[in-house]
């Protein structure tokens, strides 16, 4: 039975007051009672009706419980069945009732999809020539936020892949709550151009709203690298070597727009990428 199907049947009445078919009634309750979000709607719907909320409103939805796990469903994206259990027993044995947080983590798995297919389509390159090396960047901006005691990757260009989803910060008393809504992502990665290289780019929290920036080039022999980070006046915020597969990290970034220049001296290219850093609402 779907949601709009349990709902429907649970309002429908005939002229005597009384349900056409006691059957699917009885399926419908039974839904509702596996169910938070179609009990919410109804309770929504009591209290439009009558001015009133339903009695003991706050106790059911305590008695549902999906308030405790719903920040954490991201981490079984990707599990197999079999393994959540093992890997995250509290959220398993909800799933194994509740019908809308069901609902909730099938609508992450489609994200990860849509996301792992825009990873497989290449990422788009603009190429400027002059000064003597090739300069090629990357169409789009990468968007990395800052939450409490949390950072990473909200939105990447297509063709940028995403690592694993970060954590949601667990929650302090007193504190108001960032909103979780868009999950962030620990790690990106990119093949750039037709070099032959791919970059990873990682952020985490630095006290504050600011960021640690993580840089990773790997590749057959690229040959000398070097790393610039600009802020969107074009100035150096920091310098470095890169050394293939060892990361080079820049600290305590703060939230802005910043453009990161890997250079391959060896073939005179660079490659820029467009980093936004947003502070948390």
């Amino acid at each position: 039975m779907t949601h709009d199907t349990a709902i429907t049947t649970l309002l429908a009445v005939t002229g005597k007051g009384e349900h056409p078919d006691p059957g699917l009634r009885a399926a419908a309750e039974a839904h509702v009672a596996d169910c938070s979000d179609c009990w919410r709607a109804l309770a929504e719907l009591v209290h439009l009706v009558t001015g009133s909320p339903p009695e003991n409103a706050a106790g059911m939805a305590a008695r549902y419980g999906c308030a405790d796990v719903r920040d954490d469903l991201h981490l079984l994206v990707g599990v197999p069945a079999a393994a959540m259990a093992t890997e995250q027993p509290r959220q398993a044995r909800h799933l194994a009732w509740c019908l809308a947080c069901r609902d909730r983590l099938a609508e992450l798995e489609a994200i990860e999809d849509l996301v792992a297919a825009d990873a497989r389509a290449a990422a788009r390159w603009s190429r400027v020539t002059g000064t003597g090396e090739t300069v090629r960047a990357a169409a789009g901006r990468l968007v990395a936020r800052v939450r409490d005691a949390a950072a990473g990757f909200a939105a990447v260009p297509a063709g940028f892949a995403l690592g694993p989803m970060v954590a949601a910060p667990a929650a302090v008393r007193g504190r108001p709550q960032p909103d979780a809504s868009t999950p962030l992502h620990a790690t990106t990665r990119v093949v750039l151009a037709d070099s032959g290289l791919e970059a990873e780019l990682a952020v985490e929290p630095d006290g504050g709203e600011r960021v640690r920036l993580s840089v990773r080039v790997a590749g057959a022999d690229p040959g000398p690298l070097s790393l610039q980070l600009r802020d969107d006046t074009m100035a150096v915020v920091a310098r470095h070597t890169l050394r293939p597969d060892a990361p080079v990290v820049v600290p305590g970034i703060p939230a802005g727009s910043y453009l990161v220049d890997i250079r391959q001296r060896r073939d005179a290219q660079r490659f820029r990428l467009y980093l936004d850093i947003e502070p948390s609402a």
